[in-house]
């Protein structure tokens, strides 16, 4: 295939930069957008993404099956076939500590099994089959950390949540959790506090994130950005941190700042960006409050170094 003749220039190319996203961030978008602009693939460890059913999952390198996956014929993102770009490949993926309705057991890490999960992969075999593999870290060379408004980016977990209840056919979700503030959003996360109550205190959480609404959600989303700073600097990757929100108050330099970062051109002009949507209304004061109280307390000093400003009660975000 016509994929292999840019990898000529040696077994490893192009080489992987990391697009380490919490989910729900906005990612696929920032993704399908520098696709488009660029006119190369990006590439993801989610090989069963981008794949059709009923076909196997096309690695970048020819003799490594275990990934990353090229988008090729798959493409939900750019919607047509692209050649992988000769230097580097934006590589999408979530790592771990990402798991929704789960007790802390599940979510509770540490930075190594986090590295690893970085590099784990997920692809499709034979009709109906998939296989879960990892790469190695070591063949990473550059990474894009990207930050999500940590509000709006459960808000998008609950969303996320409805969608996959709609696929399911699951009426019962859907109609106890609607597309509310009060009635839906909160009863979801006061839901969630409850229902791991006993083993949050097992697990040691302080009383002050035991309070905080949806706080297994926010514990996930600051340990996943201390583990990726963390991660990074142990890699040794030279790193860009990227705000979701940099789309849409300078999104010209921002995207010119990616394709510079991967050594790519642009080469088409970019979709237009919709302004998102507030959800400032999904929260009380006090909610806000206590999340600002809870993040101090949990997130690192460079997570809380890139993060302080959303915390702040005078935020122009609102």
């Amino acid at each position: 295939g016509f994929w292999l003749k840019e990898g000529e220039a040696g077994e490893f190319t192009p080489r992987i930069v990391w697009f380490l996203a919490w989910p729900t961030s906005g990612d696929d978008y920032v993704l399908t957008t520098m696709e488009h602009v660029s006119n190369k693939s990006v590439s993801t460890n989610y090989g069963e993404e981008v794949t059709p059913e009923g076909y196997p999952s096309i690695p970048i390198y020819p003799r490594h099956p275990e990934g990353p996956f090229w988008e090729g014929l798959g493409s939900p993102f750019g919607g047509k076939i692209r050649s992988l770009p000769l230097g580097y490949v934006w590589t999408k993926t979530h790592c771990n500590s990402r798991c929704v309705d789960c007790p802390p057991e599940e979510y509770m890490t540490d930075v190594d099994s986090f590295v690893k999960a970085c590099g784990t992969t997920t692809a499709r075999k034979t009709p109906g089959s998939k296989a879960d593999d990892h790469y190695p870290v070591d063949l990473v060379h550059k990474a894009v950390h990207f930050i999500r408004n940590p509000f709006f980016n459960l808000i998008q977990r609950f969303i996320f949540e409805r969608s996959k209840a709609e696929q399911r056919n699951d009426t019962e979700f859907l109609e106890e959790y609607p597309m509310l503030p009060k009635k839906g959003f909160q009863k979801w996360c006061f839901m969630l506090d409850d229902k791991y109550k006993k083993e949050d205190e097992k697990a040691g959480l302080s009383e002050q994130v035991r309070k905080t609404m949806c706080h297994g959600e926010l514990y996930k989303y600051l340990q996943w950005h201390n583990y990726a700073f963390e991660a990074t600097e142990q890699l040794g990757l030279e790193t860009m941190v990227v705000y979701y929100e940099d789309f849409y108050t300078k999104f010209d330099e921002t995207m010119d700042s990616l394709l510079a970062f991967t050594n790519q051109t642009r080469r088409m002009e970019p979709y237009p960006f919709s302004t998102p949507h507030n959800y400032s209304r999904f929260y009380e004061m006090d909610h806000r409050e206590d999340f600002g109280a809870m993040a101090k307390e949990v997130a690192s000093s460079k997570t809380w170094e890139y993060m302080e400003h959303f915390f702040d009660p005078k935020a122009t975000f609102w």
